[in-house]
């Protein structure tokens, strides 16, 4: 029952998930009725289409991003970290990212809202100098809109929109707001036997 719950609670009353769980046909308002078993329960969650079955793809930033839309009420969240070093000239420069976050939320098939927030910290060193700055990045605010499937030669398709705050710290801050659009393109490969 408590599984039962928690499948209601996360696919919403509108979904696939949850007509099985409360037909009227199982329980009458007074309890009468057959009540599943353990079995039952656990044959009807695992045989319901679900969108945790299928593969992750994630966008996280910096990297490329997926073609692929999230479905329709599921939030993913993505995180990371980057360190680089470059020394070149008698100057180093060390840089951390972190946490790298993405946030994407599935408003319908084939749309998602996206946040995209960083943190960056950063030291140039050289022979009698040293700098070093932190702060945030600025915020993204977006959205990913799914154009067309993969079908023959046609690739999957969708279009990020962006826009930028000025909001991240004083070093890193573009100090306007920033309108970004990408188009993204893929294929899937025929699985190899």
């Amino acid at each position: 029952v408590f599984a039962a719950f928690l499948v209601w609670l996360l696919a919403g009353s509108q979904n696939a998930y949850c007509e099985w769980f409360f037909e009227p046909t199982m329980f009458d308002r007074r309890g009468r009725g057959t009540p599943p078993t353990a079995d039952d329960w656990g044959y009807t969650i695992l045989a319901q289409d679900s969108p945790y079955d299928e593969p992750l793809e994630t966008d996280r930033p910096d990297f490329t991003e997926a073609s692929s839309v999230i479905p329709r009420g599921l939030l993913q969240i993505e995180t990371g970290y980057t360190f680089s070093y470059d020394s070149e000239d008698n100057t180093r420069t060390r840089s951390h990212t972190a946490p790298e976050s993405l946030f994407r939320y599935g408003i319908i098939d084939g749309l998602e809202l996206r946040l995209v927030w960083n943190y960056a910290w950063q030291d140039v060193s050289s022979p009698g100098s040293y700098q070093a700055d932190d702060g945030a990045d600025d915020l993204l605010l977006g959205t990913k809109i799914a154009l067309t499937s993969q079908e023959d030669l046609r690739p999957e398709s969708a279009v990020i929109l962006h826009l930028g705050t000025p909001t991240g710290g004083t070093a890193f801050t573009n100090q306007k707001t920033e309108f970004q659009l990408n188009y993204l393109w893929g294929y899937d490969l025929p699985n190899d036997t």
